[in-house]
C-alpha cells in the first residue's frame, strides 16, 4: 500500500541515547510507564457511543505501529493502548516530547483515508509550521526531513513536573556526570594505585551533584538500595513517593493526549481513560508523611499501589 508517510526509521541512536550512560539509562527505565510493571487492573478505558466497538477496532489498526518488532495484530484494544502509553512515555523521556505522524493512503480522491499513527524516531525539532526529523539512514548518512505540523500529533513533557527545556537540560547534565564516572580510572593503564586520589570519594561527590541536578523531577536514584549512608530514611522515602507522583503525572498527561487524539479523529464518541490512582491521592499521602501521620506499612502499601 502506497502512503504519504514522510518520516523514516532512525538507524542510529540519537544524541539522547541511554547507551553507555548508566544513570541516564536508569532514570529512563525508572520513569517510563512500562507495561510489565503497569497495574492494568487500575486502568479504565471507556468508549461510549453508537459506534464504540467499531471505533475501538479502527483505533487499534491505526496504533499498530509495532514499536518493538512485535506482532500486535492479535492484541486486544486495551493491550494496544498500553503499548501506546509505554512507547509514548519513552519518546517523551528521551526527547522531551513525542510526535505521531498521521499517515494516509495515497489516493486521487479528496477524502484521504488515515491508515496509521506512527511515532517519529530520531532527533526532532518543532517550529510553528514544521517538525524536522534528523536521523541517520541505512546508508549511514544524516538526513533532515520536514513534516508539516498539521500532519502531526504532539505531546510535550508535562509542565506540572517541569518545563521541557529544564528536563532536557537535566538529561544533558546527567550524561555529563556519567562521562566523568571515576570508576573508569581503575581500568586506566596510567592509574597509580599508590596515588592519594580517592576514587570512591570522587564518586560520592558526583552522586551528590547528581541529586542536585535531578531535584526538579524528584528521581530517587534507586536510593532505598544504595544511598542510606548518605541521607536519612525519611528523606529517601519522601523522594521515592514524590517520584511516584511524577510518574502518575506523566501517565495522566499521556492518557489526556490519547483521549485528545480519539476525540479529534472520531465524532459522537465519549472517551474516558483513567488510572484508578491519581496524583491528588498520592499528594495527600505525601502531605501526611511530611506531618508525621504515617507508618512503614502505609509507605509499603503506597509503593505497591502506585506502579
Amino acid at each position: 500500500m502506497e502512503t504519504d508517510r514522510i518520516s523514516q526509521e532512525n538507524f542510529a541512536h540519537g544524541e539522547n541515547s541511554a547507551l553507555g550512560s548508566l544513570n541516564y539509562s536508569m532514570l529512563i527505565e525508572d520513569f517510563a510507564i512500562l507495561r510489565y510493571r503497569f497495574r492494568d487492573d487500575k486502568l479504565s478505558i471507556k468508549l461510549t457511543g453508537v459506534k464504540a466497538e467499531e471505533i475501538k477496532k479502527d483505533l487499534s489498526n491505526l496504533l499498530r505501529f509495532d514499536p518493538y518488532g512485535l506482532d500486535l495484530h492479535s492484541e486486544k484494544f486495551e493491550q494496544i493502548i498500553m503499548y501506546t502509553i509505554e512507547s509514548t512515555s519513552h519518546h517523551i523521556l528521551n526527547n522531551g516530547h513525542c510526535i505521531f505522524e498521521k499517515i494516509y493512503k495515497k489516493s486521487k480522491k479528496q477524502n484521504k483515508k488515515l491508515v496509521s499513527l506512527r511515532p517519529i524516531s530520531g532527533k526532532t525539532l518543532i517550529n510553528r509550521t514544521y517538525v524536522t526529523q534528523i536521523i541517520t539512514n541505512e546508508d549511514n548518512k544524516i538526513i533532515k526531513l520536514k513534516i508539516p505540523i498539521t500532519k502531526c500529533y504532539i505531546v510535550e513533557f508535562p509542565k506540572r513536573i517541569c518545563s521541557e527545556k529544564k528536563y532536557l537540560n537535566t538529561l544533558k547534565q546527567i550524561k555529563d556526570i556519567d562521562k566523568r564516572n571515576p570508576l573508569k580510572s581503575i581500568f586506566d593503564k596510567n592509574f597509580d594505585s599508590k596515588s592519594s586520589y580517592d576514587v570512591w570519594e570522587h564518586r560520592r561527590v558526583l552522586d551528590l551533584k547528581l541529586w542536585e541536578i535531578t531535584k526538579d523531577i524528584s528521581w530517587h536514584h534507586r536510593s532505598q538500595y544504595s544511598n542510606k549512608q548518605m541521607f536519612s530514611n525519611y528523606f529517601l522515602s519522601l523522594v521515592d513517593m514524590e517520584f511516584k507522583r511524577n510518574k502518575i503525572l506523566l501517565l495522566e498527561h499521556i492518557l489526556k493526549f490519547i483521549e485528545s487524539i480519539i476525540n479529534d479523529l472520531f465524532k459522537n464518541i465519549d472517551v474516558n481513560i483513567n488510572y484508578q490512582k491519581n496524583h491528588t491521592d498520592i499528594e495527600k499521602e505525601i502531605e501526611d508523611f511530611k506531618r508525621g501521620n504515617f507508618n512503614q506499612d502505609r509507605y509499603i502499601k503506597i509503593i505497591k499501589d502506585y506502579f
